[in-house]
């Protein structure tokens, strides 16, 4: 969206996300003008009158947002957001000095401090009082805020990377900043200077700055401050190695090697965890702790930095106990088994049968053969491969394989791509699936797990679609029939009657068999289909799709006949294309896209939740629910699991 009404941001100069919730972004572009993005809505203020050069958004409550704007000339601009896109202009800041250089910034909840720290080391401090913002956004009329206090190199001659301040409900302010130098102050306000520690003080005005404490965290640099519930919480480098330190309680929370001088990191710490993602050797890897851990957290290496494309959730029986593992496959042709009911991500397996791309993975119930209860899994992608896969996990020890169980023949061109699969049935050692491809073709695939074959039970010609097909869902109405749905890349879905062929009264083994489409629905999206997923409501048939156009669609379709009922469509559900979308309990649906959101939408599309993921152009969604706990797994260039913690209906 932002990149259809500002031209992909061709003038952008700055970016800067709001650190805490992650749901807002605000962009400074060359010409003065300032973005906010808040979900599928951008406020813009022209604040400036040349290229800003340096920007922070803050939270102070649930729809309020502050904006510190400084532009190349030297201007400081406070402003205030709200959600509903009332823009307004708190104040300008006087710069005690022409050299002093904004490097970081912090607004105080009650909207009463501001705190910045400069590039030279030393902490300036404002107090709004009783100033009122002015209506508009002249800032020539604005009221230029003066500085109350300024602790002058209080990191020396190093930057001042990090700032924070608090107000607590006795109306003590408490302020922290960290330097490139790797030591913490604290200050606070007094309403005299203490004789006992004029040193430590510092006067200008009616504003007494007292340092209270200075410990140095790191012998490298901090980066980013953090309170959580009350905890101060300190990002720092040194020698590439990435550290969260708790300052009061002088413990290293989490401590790993990274790439942290190339900046491509990101933490975000809830109230209870603490999860960090970063880049390293050309390999993505994610932290995951508690964040009462107190030990290093050692992590697990292993995950491909390329895009993965695929991911399926499976249950199994490992060393006698029930283990919850993720199956990814991506760009490298690697399918990898990882453990996820830790908070550390391990690889049990990695095998690499595929000639090319895995584009899609999908696990089989539990099937009977030989008397024991076994797990199969199929994949697909490029080269027209179709595999089938047994996960071996006969070791008592922790141990999980996967075996080369079976593959289908390519009916056509290896050129040819298996866009995505849909398990339609099973039964007893039998299983039906359907698969859809590039050049716009659908085929129905027979597997028998005994013999370890596939064979074409049926295929529909590709001038039914017309249109490379992108995805595939199946469902089974309650009279018994088995409905295949797909949607291409022309926004168009279409219905397929299957029963007769796992009924038996076709012949399976006579050749070009064609499958027939029963209903076909056009412009659910005004293009691709990327995602689709379907259930029984009934009579009735629920679809909810994703598309490129960044849109979410249900349609229902009345399953006698079949006919459709209606489509609601969620325009700009996202800010980019969808990639997944799943049902959750009930017909509340998740979404992601490349946008980086994971969205809640409960079944009328009224937005019920988001999150943020740290995995970069995420392609798959996967959910899986046992019981009360259901967790909703991320793949891109990277994986990340969330674990729902409402129960959506």
């Amino acid at each position: 969206m932002v990149a259809a009404k500002y031209g992909a941001l061709s003038g952008y100069a700055m970016v800067a996300a709001e650190s805490k919730a992650g749901k807002v972004a605000a962009v400074g572009m060359r010409d003065g003008t300032v973005l906010l993005v808040c979900g599928n809505s951008i406020h813009n203020a022209q604040l400036h009158t040349c290229s800003v050069q340096w920007l922070t958004v803050t939270q102070r409550s649930d729809n309020v947002y502050d904006v510190i704007t400084v532009d190349n000339s030297g201007d400081i601009v406070w402003s205030l957001v709200t959600w509903d896109a009332v823009w307004q202009v708190v104040a300008r800041i006087e710069r005690p000095t022409a050299g002093m250089r904004v490097a970081s910034a912090a607004v105080s909840h009650d909207g009463q401090w501001l705190v910045i720290g400069s590039a030279t080391g030393s902490v300036y401090v404002y107090k709004h009082g009783d100033l009122k913002t002015i209506d508009g956004l002249r800032t020539d009329t604005a009221t230029v805020l003066r500085v109350a206090c300024v602790w002058p190199q209080a990191h020396g001659r190093h930057t001042v990377s990090a700032v924070s301040v608090d107000v607590d409900a006795k109306g003590n302010v408490r302020i922290v900043s960290g330097g490139r130098d790797g030591w913490v102050r604290t200050f606070s306000m007094l309403d005299s200077v203490p004789v006992d520690a004029a040193p430590d003080a510092m006067c200008v005005g009616d504003v007494v700055l007292h340092c209270t404490s200075r410990v140095q965290v790191t012998r490298g640099w901090i980066e980013q401050l953090l309170c959580v519930d009350g905890r101060l919480l300190a990002v720092t480098f040194f020698r590439k190695r990435l550290e969260l330190v708790d300052v009061e309680a002088a413990h290293i929370v989490v401590s790993t090697v990274c790439a942290g001088g190339a900046k491509l990191w990101q933490v975000v710490v809830g109230s209870a965890e603490v999860r960090i993602g970063f880049v390293k050797s050309g390999l993505l890897r994610t932290v995951c702790a508690p964040l009462s851990q107190s030990a290093p957290i050692v992590l697990a290496t292993g995950i491909s930095a390329t895009d993965i494309r695929a991911v399926c959730a499976i249950d199994v029986q490992v060393g006698g106990r029930q283990m919850r593992v993720a199956l990814l496959g991506g760009e490298d042709g690697h399918i990898r088994i990882i453990k996820c009911n830790d908070t550390q991500l391990d690889v049990l397996a990695n095998v690499r049968r595929h000639r090319s791309v895995i584009r899609c993975i999908q696990s089989i119930p539990s099937i009977c053969l030989d008397g024991n209860d076994n797990r199969f899994v199929l994949s697909a992608g490029a080269g027209s491969e179709l595999r089938c896969w047994r996960l071996d996990s006969s070791s008592s020890d922790d141990v999980l394989a996967l075996v080369d169980w079976a593959q289908a023949p390519v009916l056509d061109d290896r050129d040819i791509r298996i866009m995505d699969i849909a398990v339609v049935h099973r039964e007893l050692s039998i299983v039906w699936i359907a698969a859809v491809y590039s050049d716009a073709s659908v085929v129905l695939w027979r597997l028998d797990t005994d013999h370890q074959t596939f064979s074409c039970a049926a295929r529909a010609a590709s001038d039914i679609h017309a249109h490379c097909v992108l995805s595939v869902a199946s469902v089974k109405t309650n009279d018994g029939r088995y409905l295949v749905l797909t949607g291409a890349s022309d926004g168009q879905i279409i219905v397929w009657d299957v029963s007769v062929f796992i009924a038996g009264t076709v012949n399976v083994a006579k050749a070009n068999i064609a499958l027939q489409a029963v209903l076909k629905i056009p412009n659910v999206h005004q293009s691709g289909i990327n995602t689709m997923c379907a259930r029984v409501n009934g009579a009735d048939i629920v679809v909810a799709s994703g598309g490129d156009d960044c849109s979410i669609s249900l349609t229902l379709i009345g399953s006698t006949l079949p006919s459709v009922q209606s489509i609601t469509r969620k325009e700009l559900a996202h800010a980019s294309a969808i990639q997944g979308v799943s049902f959750l309990g009930g017909f509340s649906i998740c979404s992601v896209s490349t946008d980086q959101r994971v969205a809640v939408w409960n079944q009328h599309l009224a937005l019920q939740d988001m999150a943020i993921t740290l995995v970069s152009d995420p392609s798959a969604l996967e959910v899986s629910t046992i019981g009360d706990d259901t967790q909703i797994m991320i793949a891109g260039i990277g994986f990340e699991t969330f674990t729902m913690s409402h129960s959506y209906q």
